[in-house]
């Protein structure tokens, strides 16, 4: 079961990935249209996240900025660290893959984060959105088997 916690409104644009990802009947998607609530969501839940079984993955998707409230998908790392969900991967799906990766660069690099490129994904197609979030349900069974 993958669970997604997709931070956006339920956009016309995105209708088409969440109608592909949620046929899927491993595959439940619970959206926050902001990010402060999306972090409300995640204190919320914290112990059900990480009590989910071993053949469950919880995941993040998220905009690649979220210009009113000054947050992109880095802010998201400490949040995770905290709490301890650093297996919790991030997806960001944007139209400006390169920008938004050079931004995570700068960022981290400010922040003094190491792992980012291992744990935030950047693609600016629905295509390899809903492939890596496919193959982290596949690899996260693959690797809690071990």
């Amino acid at each position: 079961m993958s669970h997604i916690l997709w931070v956006d409104n339920e956009k016309k644009e995105i209708a088409k990935i969440t109608k592909h990802l949620g046929s899927d009947p491993r595959v439940h998607i619970t959206f926050q249209p902001i990010f402060a609530l999306a972090i409300d969501y995640l204190l919320q839940n914290t112990g059900h996240i990480k009590a989910l079984p071993q053949s469950s993955i919880f995941q993040i998707i998220c905009r690649g900025y979220y210009g009113s409230e000054d947050k992109n998908a880095m802010d998201l790392l400490p949040f995770l660290n905290q709490y301890q969900l650093k297996h919790v991967p991030i997806i960001v799906i944007t139209g400006h893959k390169p920008a938004v990766l050079h931004h995570l660069k700068c960022r981290a690099s400010s922040m003094g984060i190491q792992d980012w490129k291992s744990r935030i994904y950047v693609t600016d197609t629905s295509t390899d959105l809903i492939t890596k979030v496919n193959a982290n349900l596949i690899r996260n069974c693959a690797n809690r088997r071990h």
